[in-house]
């Protein structure tokens, strides 16, 4: 792993552990909707973090309009 690489995920990680007490802290004071932008940012992170990465830097291409366009077309026109 390179070193621009270990601190995109330590970045990742820092991302994940102040989203994570920010909703525990929202929580607490009984803000739900506050709490659940947390959650969801926790998600949307983890999601980022779960994507492949090959090594050609097209990663995102996987979450390209196009290609969710494409698939969308492929759902309906199966019916």
């Amino acid at each position: 792993m390179t070193r621009r690489a270990k601190l995109w995920r330590a970045g990742a990680v820092l991302f994940g552990i102040v989203n994570l007490a920010g909703m525990g802290f929202a929580l607490a004071m009984d803000e739900m909707m506050h709490a659940m932008s947390h959650a969801f940012l926790l998600f949307v992170g983890l999601g980022v973090e779960s994507l492949p990465d090959d090594g050609s830097g097209d990663a995102w291409e996987r979450w390209s309009y196009d290609g969710v366009e494409a698939q969308m077309v492929t759902v309906f026109h199966s019916r």
